[in-house]
């Protein structure tokens, strides 16, 4: 069960590495991460309020997943989903190519 989004990133760049049998150029990797991130955010953007984010005041990356896992019921399932989407977005790329 992937729970942070640190998580997801590295589980995303393990499986994508095993199943297109490649090594990813850093380029790329940072790239998967920032698609990852964006895809996941615009999921729940509708599900928080910006304004509360806001005025918690929340430092850190970690207080900030914490925020959103408590505050959001499906939190982990969304996550999991956008990361299970990406991969498969990437691999069946990878095969029309």
């Amino acid at each position: 069960m992937l729970t942070t989004l640190a998580q997801s990133k590295e589980f995303l760049l393990e499986k994508i590495a095993e199943y297109a049998w490649e090594t990813l150029e850093d380029t790329e990797k940072d790239i998967l991460e920032t698609l990852l991130e964006e895809n996941f955010f615009e999921k729940i953007e509708g599900l928080v309020d910006e304004q509360e984010i806001e005025s918690r005041k929340l430092e850190s990356e970690e207080s900030f997943e914490s925020f959103l896992f408590n505050k959001i019921p499906n939190y982990t399932t969304l996550l999991e989903e956008t990361t299970a989407e990406i991969i498969a977005d990437y691999l069946s790329e990878d095969e029309d190519e």
